[in-house]
């Protein structure tokens, strides 16, 4: 299948997000990043879409639930394992005990949980990849056998369960803390079977008509004001409003020429960055480096490498020095 540009760009933007938002939490700068969190909620329900667009056909042919789990576990396992070890590394040269040693660098390349109050000490992002691998499961063995009408009966069931679970916790949950677990893994569900449905109903069909600046803004400017509002209100909103109107607008949206191989650098790039930015941020903090010079220097290595993807791919498929671009 063809790549969706537009949707490449929005996944590495929703990736930046994410690393400012982390640059920001951990060296305590005070800066704000908005409810950086709901780029997650965008990233999940993108990869419900891309799956059904993807896979949906070979399951209903016959690829299962466990086929299908050991084809995402090969696409996700090598940078997360690498997120990892680094993580491992870093709380072991700068003594962190809440890294959680030996149990949880086992655990966590098995993708599974730690079992303790924060159930992800390794390299804290990877709570949703595991989330997202059980979505996966949950969508070959069930989902992908769901009819429409189905599915959007499960998602309204979804939305109501999440609005009775958050209201106790007054914040916005997510599965990598013990007391968060079950409604964080609603949320998930949500944002991924939305997804689903998304590609389900409408497709490709230029049903919302966005030019990409304007949806990287949209983007930008909800997560933002998201900070200023009621999680418990707004991370609801964001799922059933914005996200579906920035993958139904990614997806028709038109890139074409040299804007298309930047977009698709800039989702190359993205889960790398995701799986990978955390202890890298965690090691110059821990180091002393100033807050302003961290951002600065990721946000110029996520632009080289970016640019050094788009000069990747203009090299003539003789010469470029290994695999092609994963999708």
């Amino acid at each position: 299948m063809p790549r969706l540009h537009a949707l490449d760009a929005l996944r590495g933007l929703a990736a930046i997000i994410v690393l400012i938002g982390h640059v920001s939490h951990h060296a305590d700068t005070g800066w704000y990043a908005g409810m950086y969190g709901l780029a997650v909620d965008f990233f999940l329900m993108l990869s419900g879409f891309v799956m059904a667009r993807t896979y949906e056909r070979r399951m209903e042919q016959g690829l299962g639930a466990g086929q299908f789990l050991a084809m995402r576990w090969r696409r996700l396992w090598p940078m997360a394992a690498l997120g990892v070890v680094l993580a491992f590394v870093v709380g072991a040269i700068w003594s962190r005990p809440e890294a959680g040693g030996w149990l949880a660098l086992v655990g966590a390349l098995l993708f599974l949980p730690y079992p303790a109050s924060s159930l992800f000490p390794l390299n804290g992002p990877r709570w949703s990849l595991f989330a997202e691998l059980v979505a996966n499961v949950i969508h070959a063995a069930v989902l992908a056998r769901l009819r429409q009408r189905g599915l959007i009966v499960l998602i309204a069931g979804l939305a109501g369960l999440l609005m009775v679970l958050i209201i106790p916790l007054d914040d916005w949950p997510y599965p990598g803390r013990l007391n968060s677990f079950v409604p964080g893994m609603v949320r998930v569900m949500l944002a991924y079977c939305l997804g689903i449905a998304l590609w389900r109903g409408f497709g490709e069909r230029p049903v919302v008509r966005l030019r990409l600046p304007v949806l990287g803004l949209t983007m930008c400017g909800m997560i933002y004001l998201g900070g200023l509002i009621d999680p418990v209100l707004f991370g609801p909103l964001f799922v059933l409003l914005v996200c579906p109107l920035l993958v139904l607008g990614g997806a028709t949206c038109a890139v074409g020429g040299k804007a298309a191989r930047w977009c698709s650098a800039a989702g190359t790039m993205s889960y790398p960055l995701y799986a990978i930015h955390t202890p890298l941020v965690m090691a110059a903090y821990y180091a002393g480096l100033p807050a302003l010079a961290v951002l600065t220097l990721a946000l110029g290595l996520v632009a080289l490498w970016v640019a050094g993807l788009v000069w990747w791919q203009t090299l003539p498929v003789q010469q470029q020095p290994g695999p092609p671009l994963p999708s």
